[in-house]
C-alpha cells in the first residue's frame, strides 16, 4: 500500500473538515497543546502570526468561518463545539481511507479489515437509512453478511487499540454523528 494518497475534495464542507484535520495534527505530538503555538505549522499564518508566503491563499478558508477568529475556534474546538460542517454520508469511505492512508502501514487485508471496523463503528451513529448506505459502501449487502462484519469488527476491537483513535480522527472529518460522542463499540 501507498503511505501518501491523494483524493480530489469535492465539496466547501469537506475542504474545510480537512483543514480542520490538517491543522489539529500537531495535538497528536507529545507536550503540543495548541495548535496556534506549534510553529512548524502552517496555521500560524491562517491566524496572521507569520508572514504569508506567495504560494499560500489562507483567504478562502478564514472566508467560511467569518474570518481569523472563526477559523482559529473551529480548529481549536472541540468536535462537538465545530459548526456543522459535515461530509455526506456517502463520503464517509473516503475519510475513513483518508485516515487510514495516513496513520496506517497496514496493507491488504488488514486495512480492509480497519476499514470495516471503523465504518461499522461510525455507523452505529448514523440514521438507519444512512448506516444502511454505508453498510453497501462498505460491500455489506445482507444482514448475514453485516451480521458476520459486526462479529468481526468487534474482536478487531478489542485486539487493537489503535481503531479507537483512527475512529476518532474520522469523526473529525464526519461531523454530523461525531457531535453525539466519542467512539464506541460496534453495537
Amino acid at each position: 500500500g501507498q503511505r501518501f494518497t491523494s483524493r480530489e475534495l469535492v465539496s466547501t464542507t469537506y475542504i474545510a473538515n480537512v483543514a480542520r484535520y490538517i491543522h489539529r495534527n500537531p495535538l497528536d505530538i507529545p507536550r503540543v497543546d495548541s495548535s496556534e503555538r506549534y510553529r512548524w505549522s502552517s496555521h500560524r499564518t491562517y491566524l496572521g502570526h507569520r508572514r504569508r508566503p506567495p504560494w499560500l491563499f489562507t483567504e478562502p478558508i478564514r472566508t467560511w468561518f467569518g474570518g481569523v477568529d472563526g477559523f482559529a475556534r473551529f480548529v481549536d474546538g472541540a468536535p462537538g463545539d465545530a459548526p456543522d460542517t459535515g461530509i455526506p454520508t456517502d463520503d464517509v469511505t473516503t475519510a475513513i481511507d483518508l485516515v487510514l492512508a495516513e496513520r496506517s502501514a497496514d496493507t491488504g487485508r488488514s486495512v480492509m479489515a480497519r476499514r470495516r471496523a471503523i465504518g461499522l463503528a461510525i455507523a452505529t451513529h448514523l440514521p438507519r437509512r444512512d448506516a444502511q448506505r454505508l453498510h453497501a459502501a462498505l460491500g455489506i449487502e445482507t444482514d448475514s453478511a453485516l451480521r458476520s462484519a459486526v462479529h468481526r469488527a468487534r474482536l478487531a476491537q478489542s485486539s487493537d487499540p489503535t481503531l479507537a483513535v483512527l475512529t476518532a480522527r474520522v469523526a473529525e472529518l464526519t461531523r454530523p454523528w461525531a457531535r453525539h460522542g466519542p467512539a464506541r463499540r460496534v453495537a
